[in-house]
């Protein structure tokens, strides 16, 4: 389709060029890329045919181009045209034509400039996390978009190349909000989905981690940005589902620690921004020799009580300290019923696992390509398997 409309504008092009019409001048003479704007074009006389149906071509090389949205032929010197120039749009100068069906037309060379402008991005998704076997409605708020009902606009919501949330409708109510409804599987893979929003104006917009699939019901059910590593300190955002952030009359506390190493001092939360009930954004703030590895989030007040997020934050190790015993891969729950999640670093991506019971038969293995990887254990017999990770081994217990 792209190649057709391409030699439709090419041929107007050279037809144009055929014509005597030439545009003299088009005012303003250049715009910014994902704006709309209207321009003014004059013409030697006979350049325009009046009660034709006309169109207006902006090219550049072989492969560049759009056209005006609407053109208002005034007389045969003068034009007027709407013109919404993509955000795709390449930067730099335009070549310009007018063709209508009476064969009248005009061609300027380097008459019209694409400016730099504002890239249309996904501000937000709301509501942003369910469980599997939820149908629900989220709204999906965009900044210098342009959402439109038609064909045009698409959108997607994916974890690595094969696991989709089913989008079931979807209306786009202004430019720049979308409400869907989408459901979840009942074997929908937990974790992270990236959101992909397509249309011609403003190509493919990418919003990572813009949902997340949960078994967790309540409590806290979202850390953002969850599993990036940092050494000293860290802002985290903070969501949950039923939950009292900041209720008058309640002191809300959080901090980040690691259960399993006694020794090891909190990091407790330096500022803290309650947005909303289930809301909050608090940057902590690791004590000096802090060691490397997985912390769990803990958030406490007198409503709520202690809500834990395990493994929500993985911390490099300090500078100047060999933390060689930091655990870098995550695995729970363990015991495990059905699903046994892997939250590993950048350096295990690509591993092998191989998972075995006490026989030595292997009874599953795959390579770990994502941050959270799942292994699904439910059609296992109870008892005790053995996940092997490079050249580690891991007890795991399926109840």
């Amino acid at each position: 389709m792209k190649t057709l409309l391409l030699s439709l504008v090419m041929t107007a092009v050279t037809l144009a060029l055929s014509a005597q019409g030439t545009i003299t001048s088009i005012t303003p003479n250049s715009g910014a890329q994902n704006t709309q704007l209207t321009v003014q074009i004059s013409g030697t006389t006979g350049s325009f045919s009046p009660g034709s149906s006309t169109y207006i071509n902006f090219v550049q090389g072989s492969y560049s181009y759009f056209s005006a949205y609407t053109a208002n032929v005034q007389s045969s010197t003068s034009l007027s045209a709407i013109v919404q120039i993509p955000a795709t749009a390449p930067t730099g100068i335009y070549d310009v034509s007018v063709t209508d069906y009476n064969g009248a037309g005009a061609f300027a060379q380097a008459a019209f400039t694409v400016l730099a402008g504002q890239v249309p991005h996904i501000v937000s998704v709301d509501t942003n996390y369910a469980s599997p076997g939820t149908t629900l409605d989220v709204t999906i708020s965009g900044a210098d978009t342009h959402f439109d009902q038609g064909t045009g606009t698409y959108l997607y919501f994916y974890q690595g190349s094969s696991s989709y949330i089913q989008v079931n409708s979807w209306n786009a109510l202004n430019p720049t909000t979308i409400l869907a409804n989408i459901s979840l599987q009942g074997n929908q893979p937990l974790g992270f989905y990236d959101l992909d929003v397509y249309n011609d104006w403003d190509g493919y917009i990418t919003l990572p981690n813009a949902f997340v699939v949960t078994d967790t019901a309540a409590g806290i059910v979202v850390v953002s940005p969850v599993d990036t590593t940092g050494n000293d300190s860290t802002t985290l955002r903070i969501m949950g589902s039923g939950t009292s952030f900041g209720y008058p009359g309640s002191t809300t506390v959080v901090w980040l620690g690691q259960t399993h190493r006694g020794s090891v001092p909190n990091a407790l939360a330096s500022s803290m921004t309650i947005i909303n009930s289930n809301t909050l954004e608090a940057t902590f703030q690791f004590p000096v020799g802090s060691p490397g590895g997985w912390y769990d989030l803990y958030v406490l007040n007198s409503i709520d009580g202690q809500l834990t997020r395990e493994h929500a934050y993985y911390k490099n190790g300090a500078t100047g300290i060999n933390d060689a015993t930091a655990d870098r891969i995550a695995i729970y729950p363990n015991p495990v019923q059905n699903q046994l999640t892997l939250r590993v670093t950048p350096a295990e991506l690509n591993s092998a696992y191989t998972l075995t019971d006490l026989t030595g038969r292997t009874v599953q293995r795959g390579t770990i390509t994502e941050r959270t990887t799942t292994i699904s254990t439910g059609g296992l017999t109870e008892g005790v398997y053995m996940l092997q990770i490079g050249g580690t081994s891991y007890k795991i217990v399926k109840e």
